[in-house]
């Protein structure tokens, strides 16, 4: 089994600094977080989830790893 590198992912679908992410059931944040570090302070990424408790879990990842975007 081959692990799925999200960083690839978001690379060949073209992601660059400064673009706006909407990350659709982003459950804990396996693409969000990358996607975040990719698009970079001039970027976005909104993660969307119907769980809040994702949502928490996912806003207090990205604050530890210091990605305000």
């Amino acid at each position: 089994m081959e692990f799925l590198d999200p960083k690839k992912v978001l690379q060949e679908a073209g992601l660059t600094p400064g673009m706006i992410v909407a990350d659709f059931g982003a459950g804990t944040g396996f693409f969000s977080m990358s996607a975040a570090r990719q698009v970079g302070p001039t970027g976005a990424v909104y993660a969307i989830d119907v769980l809040p408790e994702m949502i928490a879990l996912l806003s207090s990842r990205a604050k530890l790893e210091r990605l305000p975007n």
